[in-house]
């Protein structure tokens, strides 16, 4: 199984007609919001390019795509934070209005150790795994508003269930930084130009990227709470080992 890992390559590569290899079932797009920047025949392409057949979107914002071979579910996430990166003046308000870098990280680390526990997660899990059990003609792109936390978490949560590695499943959600960078950048010095304090300014990053203290919360919850994310599936959301497996033969 090979995850993509940003919209923004994976559509420069497709516009200059580089060779791409898509032999997958589960795309992962991060910052997949610049998706929906292109036109409707450009996503077009770029579904067509990647056979993506479905999209599960994890935010709470609802799209609608006309395309009659695509089929969008949405299964909506708690919020790990409320965040606007789209009107600089609000951005701001909301990076002062967090105390301090170290509440910052903390309020995040906690929304992952808990992600798990809350009963809307529960049952949009519920739903993503029915959805990859069910739909599995062509490939799934999984996105969130920034394709860091939400995705990161349920991308996180399937490679756990396949029983990979912790240290693959951490590259994995690592790999995220590697490509969002330029846009905090951007960000940071426009927010330097809006008169923001370089203290608060540093707090950008740690809000839109991936951070070993953010997922290590949410495997400690499994290993705490529940040992293995088989007991987890099985207690929490109510699906046997059997249908684990199931998902592993369709996508490893």
């Amino acid at each position: 199984m090979y995850i993509y890992n940003n919209a923004n390559y994976y559509i420069q590569n497709i516009y200059e007609d580089k060779t791409i290899d898509i032999d997958t079932n589960i795309v992962k797009i991060f910052f997949s919001n610049n998706l929906f920047s292109l036109d409707i025949n450009e996503q077009i392409k770029l579904y067509q390019r990647f056979n993506i057949t479905r999209i599960i979107n994890l935010q709470n914002e609802y799209f609608s795509i006309n395309i009659d071979s695509l089929k969008i579910f949405h299964c909506p996430l708690i919020n790990i934070f409320n965040l606007n990166i789209n009107d600089i003046n609000i951005l701001t308000n909301q990076l002062i209005a967090y105390p301090s870098l170290t509440i910052l990280k903390k309020d995040i680390s906690n929304s992952y150790a808990n992600f798990l526990l809350d009963t809307k997660n529960i049952k949009q899990l519920k739903n993503i795994i029915e959805i990859l059990k069910n739909e599995i003609d062509g490939n799934t792109l999984i996105m969130s508003k920034y394709g860091i936390h939400h995705t990161g978490i349920i991308i996180s949560l399937l490679l756990e269930m396949f029983n990979l590695p912790r240290e693959l499943i951490i590259n994995t959600y690592f790999q995220s930084n590697h490509f969002y960078h330029q846009n905090v950048n951007i960000l940071m010095k426009e927010l330097r130009q809006n008169g923001l304090s370089l203290d608060n300014i540093l707090k950008l990053p740690y809000l839109l990227g991936a951070d070993l203290d953010y997922i290590k919360p949410l495997f400690n919850t499994i290993d705490n709470k529940y040992q293995t994310i088989e007991k987890y599936c099985l207690k929490r959301l109510k699906i046997a080992k059997n249908d684990i497996d199931y998902l592993k033969d369709l996508y490893l």
